[in-house]
């Protein structure tokens, strides 16, 4: 059987979708998976030993971008289509590919298109049980493998030594002792600046830090986006703060992530990569429903303060972004310290 999932388009999503990629394996073994990603999204996917192809998909949704996708997925002539997106585009992409069963949430008016509709889910479904529901709705169908819980299915991400390597010279490149403790740091969400807390409150949390663990070395990642607002957090910082925001691709991110002993971010993709990668963690959530997207991966510590206005859908506060004016940076600190006193043998 050959079966090919369209993965989600967000960094975080695809990292909540690995347990479901692995559970597809599972209850199929002996099938062909295919994986169609936006270009930039192979980097998450890579070292995924249940993925046997990943097909990259570049930006651009004009009639002649559509058909030479259509064109490159008919020759996997694949049986099965998995859409862990809701658009009626990718529907329209794997029917026209002739792909023989799609799989999918009646959503975007594409109920007509899939051969397997599942009802959208509503209420507090968490997002990764919402990937993984396709998968067992397809498998309780098709599959003589008992159906398990999602605790079943690992969400690691797999680093290679090699990697490791790689990484370590590159961060000496850019000044950077590997061997030093590093705390990776996520300011921004590429969701919208509602995601954010306030760059001042990590300014002051950075220089807490350093000024506690002298021979720590900050990190702050991020895409060449949000370059710049990055800069200027750095700036404000101690001097062993490091931005290498657009300086890094995805996989290099990833891989330095692995190499922290902490990581701090918003409600962010990175958030989710740090999970993945089991690096302790704290995260700063704001508009958004912990409950929904929080990392259940590794050792993680969620701040959230509810307030009347949440969760929202809005990409920059209308009002007074009081979900993370109220989160103060002594509360952010007293969690690093919560965390680094676990492991104070080494941070002594």
């Amino acid at each position: 059987m050959e079966i090919l999932v369209r993965s989600p388009n967000w960094i975080g999503d695809c990292i909540m979708s690995l347990s479901s990629l692995r559970a597809l394996k599972y209850y199929f073994p002996d099938a062909v998976i295919g994986l169609i990603c936006r270009e930039h999204l192979q980097a998450i996917f890579k070292n995924i030993s249940e993925i046997d192809r990943i097909i990259p998909l570049k930006n651009g949704r004009g009639v002649r971008d559509f058909s030479r996708v259509v064109s490159q997925l008919k020759t996997l002539n694949s049986d099965v289509g998995i859409l862990m997106t809701n658009s009626i585009h990718s529907a329209l992409l794997f029917k026209f590919s002739g792909i023989k069963k799609i799989v999918g949430y009646r959503k975007d008016f594409r109920g007509f298109l899939l051969d397997q509709k599942l009802k959208f889910p509503r209420g507090q479904k968490r997002q990764s049980d919402f990937y993984l529901d396709l998968i067992h709705a397809f498998a309780r169908e098709y599959s003589s493998v008992s159906i398990q819980a999602e605790s079943h299915f690992s969400g690691e991400l797999p680093i290679l030594d090699q990697e490791i390597n790689d990484i370590n010279k590159l961060l000496g490149r850019y000044g950077i002792d590997a061997g030093k403790k590093l705390v990776g740091i996520s300011t921004s969400a590429a969701y919208g600046s509602s995601k954010e807390w306030l760059p001042e409150r990590f300014i002051e949390l950075i220089n807490r830090l350093t000024g506690r663990f002298p021979d720590t070395v900050v990190l702050l990642l991020g895409s060449e986006s949000e370059a710049r607002k990055i800069e200027w957090i750095r700036q404000q910082s101690a001097v062993s703060t490091f931005n290498l925001a657009g300086k890094f691709s995805l996989r290099e991110s990833i891989t330095a992530i692995s190499r922290c002993s902490l990581f701090i971010s918003n409600d962010s993709g990175l958030m989710h990569v740090a999970s993945a990668l089991k690096v302790p963690l704290i995260c700063i959530f704001g508009p958004t429903d912990p409950d929904k997207t929080a990392p259940w991966f590794g050792q993680s510590k969620i701040i959230y303060h509810p307030v009347e206005c949440a969760p929202c859908t809005y990409r920059e506060c209308p009002v007074d972004h009081r979900c993370m004016t109220g989160i103060q940076v002594d509360e952010v600190f007293r969690t690093v310290l919560d965390i680094l006193d676990r492991g104070q043998e080494n941070w002594s």
